[in-house]
């Protein structure tokens, strides 16, 4: 059997985006590192912070579900830094790299569940997440879940 794999198809518009199709959806990307919060697209790094909230938050709820466990709500805060913002901006001289320098995750899970189990639950949630798995493998990274009944 061959490997699952994913693919997307993306075309720069010249707007300083690109559109990107993947399976039947579309959606639009600004540049990769943005430092203006009054840009006009979602950043390419915005996305991939969304992705990676998206897919622990859901995924601790889906875990949950599945063991039969009460998780009503679960949200997520991403934050991320680079290893030298201005090598993302192009500047010469810069003295690191553009790269992501680490990335803080905190879930917040609204339970009555015992903290032991959401806590269980997390991990499992942590090691299926393909970003959080690449994403520690690639940088400083810590994720946290908080309890609040």
């Amino acid at each position: 059997m061959e490997a699952p794999r994913w693919t997307v198809r993306v075309r720069a518009t010249g707007k300083g985006g690109a559109s990107v199709l993947t399976r039947t959806h579309r959606f639009e990307v600004g540049d990769a590192a943005p430092f203006d919060v009054e840009a006009p697209l979602v950043s390419g790094l915005e996305y991939a912070l969304g992705a990676l909230g998206a897919e622990l938050s859901a995924g601790l709820l889906t875990r949950a579900r599945r063991t039969g466990r009460a998780i009503e709500e679960a949200e997520a805060l991403v934050r991320c830094e680079l290893d030298d913002p201005l090598a993302a901006l192009g500047v010469i001289g810069a003295a690191g790299h553009a790269g992501i320098a680490f990335v803080h995750v905190k879930v917040f899970a609204r339970t009555l569940e015992p903290p032991e189990v959401v806590q269980a639950l997390f991990v499992e949630t942590l090691a299926a997440s393909p970003l959080c798995v690449t994403l520690a493998k690639a940088c400083n990274f810590d994720a946290v879940c908080e309890i609040a009944p």
